[in-house]
């Protein structure tokens, strides 16, 4: 059975009050920065949202455009 990179980590976690992270980091082949970043919740960086919501503005914009407007000037 091949593990996932997400499979390490749950290991690493349930084992690091008995096995320290750098000893079992090595041998596992998984940088200890990625294991304590995987501990952290996902976010969405400021400028990643905002090209999102603009990109949602401009579909909305173009929907309007195409099917609304058309309707109105006939």
């Amino acid at each position: 059975m091949k593990h996932t990179i997400d499979d390490y980590f749950m290991f690493i976690l349930a084992e690091k009050a008995s096995i320290p992270i750098e000893w079992m980091g090595r041998k596992l082949k998984v940088l200890r920065a990625s294991f304590y970043r995987s501990l952290r919740p996902v976010v969405q960086k400021p400028t990643r949202v905002r090209h999102t919501v603009l990109a949602a503005r401009e579909d909305y914009v173009s929907h309007i455009v195409r099917h609304v407007m058309p309707s109105t000037a006939q």
